[in-house]
């Protein structure tokens, strides 16, 4: 039923491939870590973690998010002191760490496999970026991962420590962003696919979704569990228990072979709650309940289609019922429970409770607002009733395995949200707060970006693996039979037509999103292909239907669908360089240096040609023409596959290029852009907006600003006491609040009159000066500068007609060129701007020319 996990023997290479790929994304995410200007919601939080870590406490607001950051990152403050860097740390450590995650993956991606995807996810510029920056989606990709790799281990091996993994990953998420809901909501649904194919195989059905897949390794029935327990088949459960107890007590101790084998037929025979979680269970010996052989075809049921859409929608609540079933289940042939059934069983009881929120969605219950009294009652018995439910169908599922899974989850839940115990209603606010405030804000549309936003951003960034994914995509619709060419031409035809005339057709138009997500995603369930593969076609698939279905469109949320997109592409350059072959007659190094050279070749020609722009265009086209010269001849000394893989790897050598250099340019800065520009600042740090990633950001002003504030603090002699005084309007706190975080007498002014102490500074909006109450000879000349800026969203307001015939006009394309070369933005950067007024003072105007005009 699913890919084996068999465990790899490491080498030497291997080792140091992954040592290396871990160094370069440790140094690629550490290097000028403190250098950018710290975002606004990278200061709240920074802000909330230092108060914590100060000694005021934090209580959880679902505003800000879980409270696993506060907690990790005043942690990190305690040991290693508060600063812009160590405020960063925690998000870089996790971007390390989940470019080497693919190491714990090896059995399923293969060795080449998982190389490729460590390399992918340690460059990413999407996730580079954010690496570096004081969020929590870093934590949610890395928890997301963790979640993938120990379901899709446990069921290649069935080994409960992945359960247990599982419970504790899954309250971390949890516990650090409500996104969890929507990464476990796409988790589930691919479960409850397994769980429907699992069923439908043991029923003998043709496979419709999810074409059946071989089952694991040294899983498949070799003996009846009747004959070995010593039962007449069909024997009840009491006698079938004594049976297995008395082999076990005998006289004579069987062996650890023969032990495992009684274990394993009365596993097999004994339901789901004795069944120890460890092994692969064994199917009952009955010929109508197995899944059709060769010499067996499968049921040509003319109702397969219609059976398999009515067990879809039930197939987990089989699951959650399962020893309550017993009729039924054997009316049906359901004899063994489905592996695939654990942890969609353990996420679901686990999530369940959490989900409370959405009684509200329910007609005769409706939804009172965010924390109000009205709705107390309602939070509180809802919450109360779903823990009691999955406690119910937890125990019916492995009761052992569930208290120490459910042990594990809710000490770490609750742990968090009432602050180590020290806050009760943090309970409520994370069982119901989290989702209730973030479902209220799905209409607010925050960034309120278009549909196509993503569409957008993926191409810019993520071009490298967007490249071998549709790729893979074509090849395997290529490669299959007529009838999935078929279903894949009228997928494309119904995504285009409900996108250009989708809005007319009646009843459907208000669904033609979901209507063309549904029908592409549907296909590659449908296309052979190994499980795994299918599986991260559906993640990346779903997770970009389900950003973009969201009301919330951040560039921060391209993680969630960046993170599947590398691992399918590396999954799919893994399996390619794997398939290289060649002429016998070579040596085995040989072999390597096809693919070595190539991606030798072409990298150094995209190299040479970012570097020297134009002039370097002849030394790149030789360096280029030598790579597809080498490809010639792998096409003559091997075969045409062999040529059309090296000539793929010197494509992904070249993008890969050109990846570094969009990730370090969105992560570090664009040299000699702020020359002869109206800042502050003259040098670029990766805090001007001309990456799309940047969306609205501060600007480097503030931290020549800031380093202006200290100074003068310091000449005057009165230290962290200097007096300063900010207009909060407008959002002017953040991220003041952090940077001067340390100054005793911070005032915050939220509206009228602005008044400014002999001595002090004041640091006010500009179109809020004349508010400003100042004594010229008290305050110098007011110094003007850039607070906050964002990219120009000349890209919003286009219809998918509109799309589609930019298709094909050449302007477009020489426009988005420009961007992905030079990072020209379509048009000036909007800003707003602030006024600092210093005091007047020969020592502060001297510390003006040296910290902020000696930059111009």
């Amino acid at each position: 039923m699913h890919d084996p996990g068999g465990k790899l023997p490491l080498t030497r290479i291997e080792v140091a491939l992954f040592l290396a790929i871990a160094a370069l994304a440790l140094l690629l995410r550490f290097w000028q870590l403190d250098a950018r200007t710290f975002h606004g919601d990278e200061a709240v939080h920074a802000g909330f973690a230092w108060q914590l870590a100060d000694g005021r406490g934090y209580e959880h607001n679902p505003l800000t998010h879980g409270p696993f950051q506060f907690f990790a990152t005043a942690l990190v403050f305690v040991l290693f002191g508060d600063s812009d860097f160590t405020a960063r740390l925690l998000p870089a450590l996790f971007g390390a760490a989940l470019a080497a995650l693919p190491f714990l993956f090896r059995g399923q991606l293969g060795r080449v496999g998982a190389l490729v995807t460590s390399l992918m996810l340690a460059v990413s510029p999407t996730l580079l970026y954010f690496s570096r920056f004081a969020r929590n989606d870093i934590y949610i990709a890395l928890f997301t991962f963790g979640l993938v790799i120990c379901i899709w281990r446990f069921l290649a091996e069935g080994r409960r420590l992945y359960l247990y993994l599982t419970a504790a990953l899954l309250a971390l998420s949890f516990a650090a962003k409500e996104v969890t809901f929507i990464t476990v909501g796409i988790l589930l649904v691919y479960l409850d696919l397994l769980v429907t194919s699992e069923m439908g195989a043991q029923m003998g059905w043709r496979p419709v979704l999810l074409p059946r897949q071989s089952p694991p390794q040294g899983s498949g029935p070799t003996e009846s569990p009747y004959a070995v327990l010593g039962v007449p088949e069909g024997a009840r459960h009491r006698d079938v228990r004594r049976a297995y107890r008395r082999l076990l007590a005998g006289r004579k101790k069987p062996s650890k072979a023969e032990t495992r084998r009684i274990e394993k037929a009365y596993r097999a025979l004994s339901g789901p709650r004795p069944q120890a979680v460890g092994e692969g269970a064994v199917p009952p010996a009955r010929p109508q309940t197995q899944p059709p052989g060769p010499e067996q075809p499968a049921k040509a049921l003319p109702s397969s289609l219609p059976a398999w859409a009515l067990l879809l929608p039930v197939a987990w609540l089989i699951v959650a019922l399962w020893p309550l079933l017993g009729g039924l289940r054997r009316r049906l042939g359901l004899h063994v429970f489905p592996r695939a059934g654990h942890p969609l069983a353990l996420m679901g009881c686990l999530s369940l409770p959490l989900l409370a929120a959405t009684v509200e969605s329910l007609p005769f219950v409706g939804d009172r607002g965010y924390d109000v009294p009205a709705e107390l009652a309602v939070m509180r018995t809802t919450v109360l009733l779903l823990i009691a439910a999955s406690f119910i169908v937890g125990f019916l599922w492995r009761w052992r395995v569930w208290m120490i899974c459910s042990a594990l989850f809710y000490t770490i839940l609750i742990s968090l949200y009432t602050s180590f115990f020290t806050n009760a209603d943090g309970f409520w606010s994370g069982a119901w707060g989290s989702l209730d405030y973030w479902l209220g804000q799905q209409g607010a549309r925050l960034g309120d970006q278009p549909s196509y936003y993503y569409f957008m951003l993926l191409p810019v960034y993520e071009f490298l693996p967007l490249c071998f994914a549709l790729g893979a995509a074509l090849v395997y619709v290529v490669r299959g039979e007529r009838r999935h060419k078929l279903i894949a031409a009228a997928a494309l035809a119904a995504v285009l037509a409900l996108a250009l005339v989708g809005e007319s057709v009646p009843l459907l138009g208000a669904y033609r999103m979901q209507v063309g997500f549904l029908a592409v995603t549907a296909v590659f369930l449908v296309l052979p292909m190994a499980s795994l593969t299918r599986f991260l076609f559906y993640w990346t698939l779903a997770a970009l239907f389900a950003f973009t279905l969201a009301g919330e469109k951040m560039p921060w949320l391209n993680v969630h669908i960046a993170l599947p997109l590398c691992i399918l592409a590396g999954k799919t350059l893994g399996d390619l360089l794997a398939g290289i072959e060649v002429h016998p007659s070579i040596p085995a190094p040989g072999r390597w240096l096809l693919p070595a050279s190539a991606l030798a070749g072409a990298s150094a020609a995209i190299a040479f040609l970012v570097w020297r722009g134009g002039s370097g265009t002849f030394a790149g086209s030789c360096l280029l023409a030598a790579t597809l010269a080498l490809v010639a001849w792998s096409a003559l000394k091997a075969n045409a596959a062999t040529a059309a893989r090296v000539a793929t790897v010197a494509v992904a050598a070249g993008l890969l290029v050109l990846t570094v250099r969009a990730g370090v340019l969105s992560s570090w800065g664009h040299p000699g852009l702020l020359e002869n520009s109206d800042t502050l600042a003259s040098r670029d740090r990766g805090d001007t907006p001309v990456e799309l990633l940047a969306y609205v950001q501060p600007s480097p002003d503030i931290l020549l600003v800031r380093d202006a504030i200290d100074r003068i603090a310091a000449i005057s002699g009165q230290g962290t006491e200097l007096p300063i005084v900010i207009d909060a309007r407008d959002s002017f706190n953040w991220p003041w609040a952090w940077y001067l975080r340390k100054y005793e007498n911070l005032t915050f002014v939220e509206d009228g009159k602005i008044e400014p102490p002999s001595g002090s500074v004041a640091l006010v909006s500009w179109r809020n000066r004349a508010d400003v109450v100042a004594d010229p000879a008290l305050f110098g000349e007011e110094l003007r500068y850039h607070h906050r800026w964002w990219f120009p969203e000349e890209y919003r307001g286009f219809s998918s007609a509109d799309i589609l015939r930019q298709l094909f006009d050449l302007d477009c394309w020489d426009n988005w060129a420009r961007y992905f070369i030079d990072r020209t933005p379509p048009g000036g950067l909007p800003a707003v701007d602030a006024v600092a007024y210093f005091p007047r003072d020969d020592r502060v105007s001297e510390v003006l020319s040296s910290t902020i005009h000696k930059e111009r």
